[in-house]
């Protein structure tokens, strides 16, 4: 089931964080993660956060900020079995655009969002850890967009 997170998830949802991070960014020092879990755990309070629960247990969640997904994470006992899919469809429906950031390294996420429909749109140096990271969007195809010029 995918529902909107609450407060009392806020623990479940900072530790699938840290343990993703740690374990998808092998290549980044991981005293950065454990430096940026307080203020991380902040800035999702204040971000639109889904989680997917099963038998009591958050198994995965999705962060926004406004079409900016902020964060996808999954129980890693549990990838693979369509739970970040799931996560991604659910926001897919209730917006026009998106837009994230991946690191390059991470090479299964980065092919994950293509999978997804997303496409890298450009590339660029993340300033806090100096990594090549892809900027990447989807748009739905019956998005209406104008430009101003």
């Amino acid at each position: 089931m995918i529902r909107k997170m609450n407060k009392e998830d806020l623990d479940s949802v900072m530790q699938l964080w840290l343990q993703g991070n740690l374990f998808a960014h092998s290549f980044v020092d991981p005293h950065y993660w454990y430096t940026n879990l307080p203020i991380v755990s902040q800035q999702i309070l204040q971000a639109e956060v889904y989680v997917y629960k099963q038998n009591q247990t958050i198994l995965g969640f999705i962060g926004l900020v406004d079409d900016y997904i902020a964060g996808l994470f999954v129980d890693q006992q549990f990838q693979s079995q369509g739970i970040g899919k799931a996560l991604v469809h659910y926001i897919q429906q209730h917006h026009s655009a998106l837009t994230l950031h991946v690191f390059a390294q991470n090479e299964r996420a980065y092919q994950f969002y293509c999978r997804q429909g997303f496409s890298a749109v450009e590339q660029n140096l993340d300033p806090q850890t100096n990594l090549l990271e892809y900027s990447m969007q989807w748009k739905t195809k019956n998005a209406f967009f104008l430009s101003c010029h």
